[in-house]
């Protein structure tokens, strides 16, 4: 019988610590279900599993984007959805609503909006975890100013209910007629010329008459009209129609129809023995009806124009204030600053498109835009209408007050109609586009994801039922090995003789 050689002893050992650290190799895909806890270890596949690791690391980055920008997106939704629920409610209250103070001052309506406006105003300041929605790139600092700087301001800083005051005087002028100068005729032709003060008060549109030898028209800068009268005298019924422009881009028309008997009421005028006896009489009526339209018309459509130049301001131009004391002579407007007046937003005011303020990377290329902000035009528009109603007063001794509400009314409602611009709904509309978009995208991103980690699974997971299979082949292997190894060990030289 031939005696191992050493080298043989040494081999057998060495196959044996092979098979064992085999088996330990075995004993962990077992008990990981990993076919190897490196990189190296998995061959040629490493390459693949590290590759479509990164792929299912930026796909989960994209999901968790797409999952934030989500529920931004939901937030911002319901607080313009609420908004425009406001906006419609009041729209509906402004048309039916009557006149009736509660306090001698405001009505019904008025209160309704100041509560609405604070509302609103809470809706624009929402956060998520500390992140402002309605501010555009501005999103650690709240958006807008509270309700009551808004309206009333603060130390030493103008809200918008005095804004509105001053612009009242200013467009009102001190006695009340729009900045027309109205004089008494000398002779057969009234004169009526505009204030040298291009912001305010009534802008001449134009003039038309059907009056028997009566020659009206505009001319002059600033602009005149003048209307001459002749003979025969007009006949009861003939009339002379102007138009003005208001601050606020509307035009009225005042109309002044002759009667040849008793005492003219509002929108007439007595012809008289001639034609210079009629211009005056003319002159008088002319005077005591541009007042009245001063006060019923002119008034909520200075508001209208205070409203305009206190919310609608961005990086490049602020808003703008009468330049004064005093304020009925004013003949311009000066930009306001943060040290005398009130910033009702305090958000983002860069001029790029309001959407692109807040971007979110959902895909390799591809960005999309979700902002909205608290001055976007018709979200601006809501809090400039619920301004008005709640900043303007109707002193119920004031014989206009009821008229002027009315008229006032009349104009917001239609403000919160949205007519002819950019609604609320067209907003969630644009809104709601980006949410389906990312919908559609995380959907996508998700059966992407799904398929990696099939593909994954291949590559890095081991296959239980072999592994076992191959763990009871090795240990019976060794087993063997161990049984011949410790033979061996006990051989001498005596056991061959």
């Amino acid at each position: 019988m031939q005696v191992p050689s050493l080298l043989q002893s040494l081999t057998a050992r060495d196959q044996i610590k092979t098979m064992q650290l085999q088996l330990t190799d075995l004993q962990t895909q077992l008990a990981t279900g990993k076919k190897s806890q490196t990189y190296s270890g998995l061959g040629v596949d490493a390459s693949l599993v590290l590759n479509l690791r990164a792929e299912l690391n930026q796909m989960d980055g994209y999901v968790r984007t797409i999952d934030q920008t989500q529920l931004r997106l939901t937030t911002m939704q319901q607080g313009l959805s609420r908004i425009d629920d406001i906006a419609a409610e009041m729209r509906t209250a402004s048309l039916t609503s009557g006149y009736e103070t509660l306090d001698g001052n405001q009505t019904q309506l008025q209160f309704t909006a100041k509560e609405r406006l604070e509302e609103t105003l809470a809706v624009l300041n929402t956060d998520i975890g500390g992140r402002h929605l309605f501010g555009g790139a501005a999103t650690q600092t709240r958006p807008v100013e509270t309700y009551d700087k808004v309206i009333n301001g603060d130390v030493g800083l103008a809200g918008f209910k005095q804004i509105v005051t001053e612009r009242a005087q200013a467009d009102l002028g001190a006695d009340n007629r729009g900045r027309l100068s109205i004089p008494v005729p000398g002779a057969n032709t009234v004169t009526v010329t505009e204030d040298n003060a291009p912001p305010f008060g009534f802008k001449f549109s134009a003039v038309s008459t059907d009056l028997n030898n009566v020659t009206a028209g505009i001319a002059g800068a600033p602009q005149a009209m003048t209307v001459a009268f002749g003979a025969p005298l007009p006949t009861a019924g003939q009339k002379l129609d102007v138009s003005f422009t208001l601050p606020d881009g509307t035009t009225e028309t005042l109309s002044l129809v002759a009667i040849e008997s008793g005492t003219p009421n509002e929108g007439e005028f007595l012809v008289g023995a001639d034609a210079n006896a009629t211009a005056a009489n003319f002159q008088t009526a002319l005077a005591r009806d541009v007042e009245a339209l001063a006060q019923t018309a002119l008034k909520p459509a200075s508001a209208q124009r205070a409203a305009t130049e206190f919310f609608e301001y961005d990086a490049a131009n602020p808003p703008k204030r009468v330049d004064g004391p005093p304020f009925a002579t004013a003949t311009g407007v000066v930009d306001a600053t943060t040290t005398d007046t009130v910033f009702w937003y305090k958000g983002d005011t860069a001029t790029t498109p309001i959407r692109n303020s807040a971007l979110a990377k959902i895909d390799d290329g591809r960005t999309i835009g979700y902002a909205t902000r608290a001055d976007e035009g018709p979200t601006r528009d809501t809090v400039k209408a619920l301004a008005v109603l709640s900043a303007l007063e109707f002193d119920e001794a004031d014989t206009f007050s009821q008229r002027a509400f009315n008229e006032t009314t009349q104009r917001i409602g239609g403000k919160f109609a949205f007519k002819d611009t950019t609604s609320l709904a067209d907003v969630r509309t644009q809104l709601g586009l980006k949410e389906s978009s990312l919908a559609a995208t995380k959907d996508r991103h998700e059966r992407t994801i799904n398929a990696t980690q099939v593909l994954l699974a291949k590559s890095e997971n081991a296959d239980t039922n072999e592994v076992g299979t191959m763990i009871l082949q090795l240990n019976n292997q060794l087993t063997a090995s161990f049984q011949a190894t410790s033979i061996v060990s006990r051989l001498t030289l005596t056991s061959y003789i």
